[in-house]
């Protein structure tokens, strides 16, 4: 009786050729590549790779929709860092398609932005205190002004998980900015919400003050709760106008 024939279909590459070399010359720049270093020409890709131009453009700009390499006009193709924010408009993104709730999404915030806390609280600096100090000091000047007072307010939580020591930590509450700004927003334009924060925020700095994970948790975790129910009361009041 005849053995059973090996499939061996599954084993070959099915992307596209553009694709398939889209992704070796990100694996080298990941690699072995430096932000602003520029790549080789398309005529010196194409003739190191055995495709057309065509196929290298392709792949170039797959690389570009990917923030690894950007094109320039008559200048080639230079290597790119991502950056957060090209995370947060990904995450905005798939949030908002998957139509996670919004609990579930403030529930994530409190576990990063706790974690975040706790591991400053026990590094903090004198100056980085300083600049919290006045990161809150532009939050108040700029209570008028809501663009400016909701990035400020981003920022302040950007630096303390800056301050936490932890890249990824930082990296990760950087990339949910995008996600939480409409929070940030509601929690703001609710009755006292302005004030609130602020005086949440500077709680927050106190604690900070005394080196102590415990209580800097505990101020964390009351302006989060506190801000969560603020948004809660603003959405359900925009609910109802509708």
């Amino acid at each position: 009786m005849a053995g059973k024939v090996l499939d061996l279909s599954e084993t070959l590459n099915k992307k596209p050729l553009y694709e398939q070399i889209a992704d070796s010359i990100e694996e080298a720049i990941i690699y072995k590549g430096e932000a602003a270093s520029k790549l080789p020409s398309e005529m010196a890709l194409s003739a190191q790779f055995g495709v057309s131009r065509t196929i290298i453009r392709e792949a170039l700009k797959l690389l570009q929709a990917r923030g690894l390499v950007e094109i320039r006009v008559g200048g080639g193709a230079f290597i790119t860092k991502p950056e957060s924010e090209d995370v947060s408009e990904l995450l905005l993104r798939i949030v908002q398609m998957d139509r996670i709730e919004d609990k579930d999404v403030y529930e994530i915030r409190i576990i990063l932005e706790v974690a975040a806390i706790r591991e400053a609280a026990a590094r903090i600096s004198d100056k980085e205190l300083e600049l919290l100090d006045s990161q809150v000091d532009g939050m108040e000047a700029a209570k008028g002004d809501l663009a400016k007072r909701v990035e400020m307010d981003c920022e302040f939580h950007c630096l303390i998980a800056k301050y936490s020591g932890n890249s990824m930590l930082s990296l990760l509450v950087e990339s949910m900015t995008g996600v939480l700004r409409k929070f940030i927003i509601a929690g703001i334009k609710s009755p006292g919400g302005n004030e609130d924060g602020i005086e949440k925020h500077r709680a927050i700095i106190a604690a900070l003050r005394t080196r102590d994970p415990e209580a800097a948790v505990q101020a964390m975790t009351a302006h989060l709760d506190r801000s969560w129910n603020n948004v809660r009361s603003q959405m359900s009041l925009f609910n109802q106008s509708n």
